[in-house]
């Protein structure tokens, strides 16, 4: 319970300081909202405690990741982007560029039936943990998001 909080309180953060930096404009929305559910997703995977084999924040992550990564893609589709939304854009961007090193490395690795913890860079190897359950696709979705997010940030960007 305490770590769906903490990963809900960081999106929404997130999105609080958007909204009061930007007037509340649309074409930051967007940016600003993929920006949380990358924050999150990178909280989920900060709050793993691979020393007692404890990785349910990844899919408590996932989970409240998603509507900010659902909210931030249809704004982007939907609304697009102004020239207001550039610095968003940029930070998102960058975001989602760490996003997809970090998770497509530990999702190798927990295909690989490792535990996801093995393949992110700042973690030593654990050394013989296995990945079951959702785990195995938890780090996936977040390789996913993150290139969905680009593609949406680059064809707006493209047509703005």
């Amino acid at each position: 319970m305490r770590s769906i909080l903490v990963l809900a309180a960081v999106g929404i953060g997130v999105m609080v300081l958007a909204s009061l930096l930007s007037g509340r404009r649309a074409a930051v929305m967007g940016a600003a909202a993929v920006t949380a559910g990358v924050a999150v997703s990178l909280a989920a995977v900060l709050l793993i405690d691979c020393r007692q084999c404890h990785t349910a924040s990844l899919a408590v992550g996932g989970f409240v990741s998603v509507p900010f990564f659902l909210a931030g893609w249809l704004i982007l589709i939907v609304v697009g982007h102004g020239p207001e939304a550039l610095p968003w854009r940029v930070l998102a961007s960058a975001a989602a560029v760490l996003q997809l090193g970090w998770a497509a490395t530990a999702a190798r690795a927990a295909f690989d039936g490792r535990c996801p913890c093995d393949g992110l860079p700042w973690i030593d190897t654990v050394g013989g943990l296995a990945s079951i359950g959702i785990d195995r696709w938890v780090m996936a979705f977040f390789a996913l998001a993150a290139l969905v997010s680009l593609y949406l940030l680059g064809r707006r960007t493209r047509r703005a």
